[in-house]
């Protein structure tokens, strides 16, 4: 893994590298979660790559990070991870804020290459999907036009305010008071 590691560095051009190993999921929960919480790291922060276009969307796996010796020494060692609750992401981050080349290699391969296409073809099946989705509701709606058709793009804020509702139940309808079911 090391050798792996350094080659990546190396090949790729980067001071800090972070490698993503294969996931050994033994039971059929890890096997269902963890791709799970994978694919969030790919909706929140884009595919895995070299530099990111903003720090704050470096990714790392703490597991599996290689540094060049000097810059860590210059950055003061762990310091900046001492009080993160990811002290991975703190660090590739802060390395990326400070012009460092930073890079997150899945499978010890460039993700903007393995990565891309599968995005891509995930992407354009789901956005299918959400417009068979729109074509088979169109009849429920008396106006469409342009918004109706825009309406995946407001797929996103209608679930957060789904939770919201949902944890935060309103405590008013339409300025009133909601009423208490009575207990039966």
């Amino acid at each position: 893994m090391v050798g792996g590691a350094v080659a990546a560095a190396r090949r790729l051009a980067l001071d800090v590298v972070s490698l993503a190993p294969r996931i050994v999921a033994p039971g059929a929960g890890a096997r269902w979660l963890q791709p799970a919480f994978l694919a969030t790291l790919v909706y929140r922060f884009g595919p895995p790559g070299v530099d990111p276009p903003d720090p704050e969307r470096a990714m790392a796996n703490g597991q599996c990070l290689l540094s060049r010796r000097d810059l860590l020494e210059r950055a003061g060692g762990y310091v900046v991870a001492a009080r993160s609750y990811c002290d991975d992401i703190s660090i590739v981050r802060q390395r990326a804020a400070s012009g460092a080349h930073v890079g997150f290699a899945v499978g010890l391969f460039d993700g903007r290459r393995g990565w891309g296409l599968v995005l891509v073809a995930a992407n354009a099946a789901l956005v299918i999907v959400r417009m068979l989705f729109a074509a088979a509701t169109a009849h429920s709606f008396a106006r469409r036009g342009l918004a109706y058709w825009l309406s995946p793009l407001a797929d996103a804020p209608a679930v957060l305010r789904v939770v919201e509702t949902m944890t935060h139940p309103p405590r008013e309808w339409r300025g009133e008071p909601r009423p208490v079911a009575a207990a039966s």
